[in-house]
């Protein structure tokens, strides 16, 4: 079982087999998902959704979990993997639970996805931090050993600025997607929120381009992800502007 609000996991394939990681929970006390203990798992199924003995799958990751992510990575021909966690508040992976990538506070940290860098056996994501209610979203590179080797602040139009999201785009680019409001905390449907976008360079972080902002029709989701595809574009799945449509936005790489 898994937490009733929306802990998202996610997934990633090496083009034949799929992993999925996500959060995995028991309750000793009551039904219906509450007061449970909520960890994460991660497993890799062949193409007839048989479960492989993939070696970088695991039962038990990290605990409490409240963000998973994952990807493939082609240079090692192995998924890597991050969480969030309060086990001593940080940004970890989930099989190592001796190195921490980065310190969060609980209350500002949402964690976008997961991309591999341009500088071999590192990777870029991007995670909101700051004091409680205001937040600032943060650009991490790192490898999965150690902490973070650098921290780049994204955006800072408004006070509290969370919500990230981050993919691949083009050739040498990483796409960066976030939400700001002038209202502290984590955002609710309906609020006064902005969507910004930017792409940034895979091998340093810099700016490719200036920082957008997204049509006010489409409605951010923290736990949603940017959708990379072969021809170099990115797609992100949006609420429609009816209840009963849906809209995607698309991003394009030069």
């Amino acid at each position: 079982m898994i937490w009733w609000y929306a802990h998202h996991g996610r997934i990633a394939s090496d083009g034949k087999n799929w992993a999925a990681y996500f959060g995995a929970a028991i309750s000793t006390s009551e039904g219906g998902c509450i007061n449970i203990h909520q960890g994460d798992r991660m497993k890799v199924v062949d193409p007839t959704g048989k479960i492989t003995a993939d070696e970088d799958s695991f039962d038990w990751g990290c605990s409490h979990s409240g963000y998973e992510r994952v990807t493939y990575d082609n240079r090692t021909s192995n998924y890597a993997a991050i969480c969030k966690t309060d086990s001593n508040n940080r940004i970890m992976p989930p099989k190592d639970w001796g190195t921490t990538i980065y310190p969060v506070d609980l209350a500002a940290s949402n964690l976008g996805d997961i991309v591999p860098s341009a500088a071999a056996n590192k990777y870029w994501a991007t995670v909101s931090n700051g004091n409680g209610d205001n937040a600032k979203v943060h650009l991490i590179h790192f490898d999965l050993k150690s902490k973070a080797s650098e921290d780049i602040t994204l955006g800072g139009t408004d006070a509290n600025e969370r919500a990230p999201h981050l993919a691949a785009i083009g050739k040498g680019g990483l796409l960066a997607m976030w939400e700001g409001s002038s209202s502290g905390g984590d955002l609710t449907e309906g609020g006064d929120r902005t969507i910004y976008a930017q792409v940034l360079d895979s091998s340093t972080g810099k700016d490719i381009s200036q920082k957008v902002t997204v049509d006010k029709s489409v409605v951010g989701n923290r736990y949603q992800a940017l959708k990379s595809f072969p021809d170099g574009s990115v797609a992100y799945l949006s609420k429609g502007k009816t209840d009963t449509s849906v809209q995607v936005v698309r991003f394009f790489g030069c």
